[in-house]
């Protein structure tokens, strides 16, 4: 019996980090600064109305990699809400600005739509 211990043990011990889910944040996170390893990544979820044409649009970023996943629907109703998810990944090691702008894609940029706005500090290792 305990040598099932170890061997279940050692193999929890040897999954590899990425391979975990990632830290989830949501609209209480906007304007907060987030510090991500280097290979690690960042699930952002924010409610929308895509039924209405609105979606949360990135604006591109040099150090990361972000990646739009499929809608997650809390309502059946047609133009109801749903959870858009982000996944972003820290490709290099600095410092960036992350936006994201709930905006329907054929409308031109303006300065009154919504925004959701991260500092993201990306380092080489846990330990600083």
């Amino acid at each position: 019996m305990q040598r099932r211990s170890v061997v279940l043990l050692l193999t929890l011990i040897s999954v590899p980090a990425w391979d975990a889910e990632p830290r989830v944040v949501s609209e209480s996170s906007n304007g907060a600064t987030v510090k991500l390893v280097s290979g690690s990544t960042l699930a952002i979820e924010l409610p929308a109305q895509p039924g209405t044409g609105y979606t949360w649009q990135s604006d591109p970023s040099p150090l990361l990699s972000v990646e739009k996943k499929p809608t997650q629907s809390s309502d059946s109703l047609a133009g109801g809400w749903e959870t858009q998810r982000f996944e972003v990944t820290a490709r290099e090691v600095g410092s960036t600005d992350l936006t994201l702008r709930y905006r329907q894609p054929w409308t031109a940029q303006s300065s009154s739509e919504k925004t959701f706005h991260i500092r993201v500090e990306v380092s080489d290792s846990k330990v600083h």
